[in-house]
């Protein structure tokens, strides 16, 4: 009968480290008790036909040979997360493997090994599992991390059931799971004070050039009375609609009446209310028109038909069309402002 192969986790034994005692707080009284009672405690649970996932720091202070009779002496298959203290002496011992960071699965869970412990891991919004060492058991586990190492363990290693029943007690979420909680109902909160028809977005105080970003929030009409309708035909592409070389776009310049949609708004003026207008276009002195300048609103570059790229700001020299004949950008042209 095939004997079923058990998986297990640990780390930081440190073995041959006399200073881990004092640090750690461990029940030994030097270095030499405390390796014979780890090897015991590993031979304990572990069989020659298991698997060991060893997340750093094997030893410490102890000789090449030293290592190498500690190794032979512990059961298991032993594969090697590296960890800060695996110097060559470490190294060099018949891993199975070596890693310093590991995605595997054991058992249907997704797992990230890691010598150290992370803020963020690979599928954690999966629910895959992080395992990690280098702490000592000063840190305190989540919903989906451990510290594996001896210290947390009863100096011992542990299968991945263990570790499971112990996360089932925690209550505390992985940071980026629980900042992004925070995040939604932060956002939540703030949508539910909204006023409904209330305009938001940058303002200028003296009244002068164009108010970006602003956006429309409930029932537009109320917010903006008697802005003319229009049918719902945004900005397709800028780079293609606003470049300078294809004149104004082919629409009306009013605003798409679509409750909670973004549109530009221009500044306040006296008698008049918020007049709409769009991104490129700017109001001259004494003149009742909107002229449209020679450069999208977009800062970098945009694709125009066919995949060709336009500069954001022309340098206003001669082009050449497909026959090599020259041509200048168009002169600005002109469309007439919306009924007030």
């Amino acid at each position: 009968m095939k004997t079923k192969t058990a998986t297990f986790f640990t780390a930081d034994h440190h073995f041959g480290h006399e200073g881990v005692i004092r640090m750690c707080g461990r029940p030994f009284a030097d270095a030499a008790e405390m390796d014979e009672a780890l090897v015991h405690a590993w031979n304990s649970r572990v069989r020659r036909c298991d698997v060991v996932w060893y997340l750093g720091d094997f030893a410490m202070g102890a000789s090449p040979k030293r290592c190498r009779e500690i190794f032979g002496r512990l059961n298991g298959t032993k594969h090697l997360v590296r960890g800060n203290h695996d110097k060559p002496r470490v190294l060099d011992l018949p891993w199975a493997s070596q890693h310093d960071l590991l995605q595997t699965t054991v058992d249907g869970t997704r797992l990230t090994l890691c010598h150290y412990a992370m803020r963020s891991w690979p599928q954690v919004w999966r629910g895959a599992l992080h395992l990690f060492g280098h702490t000592h058991a000063t840190l305190p586990p989540t919903r989906q991390s451990c510290d594996v190492g001896v210290d947390a363990w009863a100096y011992r290693p542990v299968t991945l059931a263990e570790i499971r029943e112990r996360l089932a007690t925690v209550e505390e979420e992985p940071e980026e799971r629980r900042r992004a909680g925070e995040r939604d109902e932060d956002e939540g909160d703030a949508a539910s004070a909204r006023a409904p028809g209330a305009l938001r977005g940058p303002s200028s105080d003296s009244g002068a050039g164009l108010c970006l970003g602003v956006e429309l929030v409930g029932d537009v009409e109320e917010a903006l009375p008697g802005l003319p309708r229009q049918p719902r035909q945004g900005l397709r592409h800028p780079g293609r609609d606003l470049h300078p070389a294809r004149g104004p776009p082919r629409h009306h310049p009013g605003v798409n009446l679509v409750p909670g949609t973004r549109r530009m708004v221009g500044p306040e003026e006296p008698g008049q209310g918020a007049a709409p207008v769009l991104p490129v276009a700017e109001r001259l002195p004494g003149a009742g028109e909107l002229v449209w300048r020679h450069e999208p609103p977009f800062i970098g570059r945009a694709r125009g038909r066919r995949g060709r790229r336009h500069p954001a700001r022309p340098t206003g020299r001669a082009s050449r069309g497909r026959c090599g004949r020259s041509r200048s950008p168009p002169a600005a042209a002109a469309c007439p402002l919306p009924a007030a």
